[in-house]
């Protein structure tokens, strides 16, 4: 192979390398950004933290639910 074309070959491998890398770390980067902002919008500090939110949501789903289905057996 032409020692010209291997260099022009392996230009734009560099560039698709670099493309692939930007899009990598846009994506990851991203999704880490969204998971950070929605944890402190929901004002969780730990892992513990946020299984007593949840423990909490989910009684408060359970008691809506028992008071649309059933109003008079409360």
């Amino acid at each position: 192979m032409d020692p010209k074309k291997l260099k022009t070959v392996l230009a734009g491998y560099s560039q698709i390398g670099k493309a692939f890398l930007a899009a990598t770390i846009l994506v990851f980067g991203g999704g880490t950004t969204v998971l950070l902002y929605t944890a402190n919008k929901l004002q969780l500090h730990s892992v513990s933290h946020g299984r007593m939110e949840l423990e909490y949501v989910q009684v408060k789903c359970r008691t809506y639910n028992k008071k649309k289905v059933h109003p008079t057996m409360i």
